[in-house]
């Protein structure tokens, strides 16, 4: 069997074994979500009662069917691979504070009260942001939400959510003082054109801060095995790239400072090496 294909079977039959644990509780999560609408757009405001008419200014609970945002999505829902991703981060969410928290506090910095953040996920970060932070969640996954809102709640967070993805953010110009991006840059479609999109909603002097992992060095053992699994860790992962040379995008898009660091990232996974830093416009 050539290399490549038993990479990809043994990628396969690890993530299905996952998938099966976290299955049955990510069903329970998402029972609660309505059908989407046959038109694929939003609930009708006067089927809402008055009090759960937010907009995009949503309080720290779990979504309702009032909440049309949840399907008007620039991904479509898939039924395994959101499930599996939401579980999946969910139970990785303490090794991964292990592994990346005292990074993360670093390059944060001073938080203020409003903060952009893309593909918050199942909410990892919202530990490290003081009780009251408004998060202004750039969130394309609906199979999020709940696990995302948990975490809201249980940290006394706000979310404001935006359902576009990073490369159109529904964020105005000019107007955020940090946006954060931990482990986001690896699935996104068009990397350059999210930087392009965190550039434009900065103030003058705003911060970028990021910690992604990205492409082993070429020729390396490493790297082999990164491009050997990419097809079935892609479609397993949302769209995640193993091997995507993020530093460079970054340090190419003309901020005016950066200070970018490289770190290896957890043992014996092919997600490694890792990026973090600072970008200021």
């Amino acid at each position: 069997m050539p290399v490549s294909s038993g990479w990809e079977a043994g990628i396969f039959l690890v993530f299905f074994r996952f998938f099966l644990r976290g299955m049955k509780e990510s069903l329970l999560l998402t029972r609660g979500l309505p059908p989407a609408p046959s038109s694929g757009g939003a609930f009708r405001q006067e089927d809402c009662p008055a009090a759960e008419r937010h907009g995009f200014g949503y309080e720290a609970s779990p979504p309702s069917r009032c909440q049309p945002i949840l399907y008007s999505m620039s991904h479509k829902r898939h039924p395994i691979r959101g499930r599996l991703n939401s579980w999946f981060l969910a139970a990785a969410d303490e090794p991964m504070h292990r592994e990346y928290g005292r990074r993360k506090l670093g390059i944060f910095g001073d938080l203020p009260p409003v903060i952009v953040e893309l593909g918050p996920g199942s909410g990892a970060n919202f530990r490290y942001y003081p009780r009251g932070t408004r998060v202004v969640a750039v969130e394309p996954n609906p199979m999020m939400l709940k696990r995302m809102y948990a975490q809201a709640h249980k940290y006394g967070v706000e979310i404001d959510l935006r359902h576009a993805g990073a490369e159109g953010m529904e964020v105005e110009s000019d107007s955020a003082d940090l946006v954060v991006s931990t482990l986001v840059l690896c699935t996104v479609h068009d990397p350059e054109q999210v930087v392009s999109e965190v550039q434009r909603v900065l103030k003058p002097g705003g911060r970028f801060a990021f910690l992604e992992h990205v492409a082993a060095a070429p020729g390396s053992r490493l790297r082999k095995v990164q491009d050997a699994i990419h097809r079935p860790w892609r479609w397993l992962g949302e769209g995640c790239h193993l091997s995507r040379d993020t530093a460079s995008t970054i340090e190419n898009a003309g901020f005016g400072q950066l200070h970018l660091e490289s770190f290896d990232g957890p043992r014996r996974t092919p997600f490694q090496p890792h990026i973090s830093g600072v970008a200021i416009r």
